[in-house]
């Protein structure tokens, strides 16, 4: 690759991914980390309801840096033609940039500089709050709200849970086929989870103390109030480079439509969600045309090819596996599925469903909940288990 450094806004997966693959391309890379620990997103709704499992999702140490980059701690706050702007006055030079800094999921996620102690204790707060309420407010009812239901239900089996937004998410969205909506009406029923779609979602904070909201015709006095819902990108230090919505406005490269040395992933106005096969495929595409840029040759457009992600959870209870979403090539499909049976699936029998059957249920998520506290998959992102030794959870 040309000489000029790489300068990467973020160290998520996205952020880290996008690294890896800059740094085999022999340039030169700095990554810059909003906090000193990385906390691994796909358990995020887990561990704020399980608390006690809270330091099984976070990397403190430098195992999740990037080998060969330069991983330094700041937080991004303006770009120039020629500079990242960093907190305590820094400056840091660039060729090329890639933003990375994801979405914003409120609790589910640290904010932008968290400390590790404040982290840790909003993690315990919304843990134990949840284990002791007698009603739980879940704001939102897309995906995220009904993983978060379903945990709130295995820490707490006698609360009245609630998931309240202005629709019904995936009951009416058209986001699983008839058969599997009637799968999940089916599971909320049995799991008492109620969804209320009379409610206008706009508080982001959540509240541990007890607060009236109205639903509709009902007020309910919830004991936790938890908003599970995308509550926007991270990219709005960027000025015009990014919407209203903070994602960085690009073209067909993937690249900015105001600063032409500036790309991103997984969090540009191509970007509707931030599933770990849609950041693989634009991470990817994003550095090869750095590549391209910096050599001066014509850059390639993206071509989003990456499937929706195939997996519905509520909590760890009950889960499935839509595996006609698979690529071609995985083993679902492979080996036939659902004609043969898979007695291992890591401890979990029957994970990927009995014969004949739908991957689906009890032994599917608890088998998820395996991979997501002992396994970072493609990523290949390690440290996991290694919290600040002497604050361990």
């Amino acid at each position: 690759m040309a000489d000029g450094q790489v300068v990467i806004i973020g160290a998520g997966v996205a952020g880290i991914m996008t690294a890896k693959r800059l740094v085999k391309q022999k340039a030169k890379v700095v990554l810059i980390h909003s906090t000193s620990y990385f906390e691994w997103p796909l358990a995020g709704v887990h561990t704020v309801t399980h608390c006690e499992d809270f330091g099984k999702a976070v990397s403190a140490g430098s195992q999740h840096h990037v080998a060969g980059a330069e991983n330094i701690v700041g937080i991004a706050q303006g770009v120039t033609d020629s500079e990242v702007l960093l907190d305590g006055d820094r400056k840091i030079p660039y060729k090329a940039i890639v933003v990375c800094v994801g979405m914003n999921m409120g609790i589910i996620t640290p904010k932008v500089g968290e400390s590790w102690e404040e982290r840790k204790n909003t993690v315990e707060k919304c843990g134990q709050a949840m284990k002791k309420a007698e009603i739980i407010v879940i704001g939102g009812a897309g995906l995220v709200a009904l993983e978060t239901a379903g945990a709130a239900r295995e820490v707490n089996s006698t609360a009245r849970i609630i998931m309240a937004s202005r629709w019904k998410g995936p009951l009416e969205d058209g986001t699983f086929s008839p058969k599997y909506t009637e799968k999940l009406k089916k599971q909320l029923e049995l799991n008492r989870l109620e969804i209320s779609a009379d409610f206008e979602v706009t508080d982001k904070e959540p509240c541990f103390e007890k607060r009236e909201i109205k639903l509709g015709s009902d007020t309910v006095s919830a004991d936790v109030y938890l908003p599970a819902f995308n509550q926007g990108f991270r990219a709005s230090f960027l000025g015009d480079a990014a919407n209203a919505r903070g994602q960085v406005k690009v073209n067909e490269f993937l690249q900015s439509v105001v600063n032409p040395n500036m790309f991103a992933v997984g969090c540009s106005d191509k970007c509707s969600i931030s599933a770990i096969m849609k950041i693989d495929s634009e991470s990817s595409a994003a550095a090869a045309n750095i590549k391209l840029l910096l050599q001066g040759k014509p850059m390639k457009s993206y071509q989003d090819k990456s499937p929706l992600p195939p997996t519905m959870k509520l909590g760890h209870s009950y889960a499935w596996i839509e595996y006609e979403k698979l690529p071609a090539g995985g083993c679902l499909k492979c080996c036939g599925f659902p004609c043969c049976i898979c007695l291992c699936c890591c401890g979990h029998p029957f994970a990927c469903g009995m014969c004949c059957g739908d991957p689906e249920g009890k032994a599917t998520a608890r088998f998820m909940k395996s991979m997501i506290l002992h396994s970072t998959g493609m990523t290949g992102i390690k440290g996991l288990n290694t919290p600040p030794t002497q604050q361990k959870m």
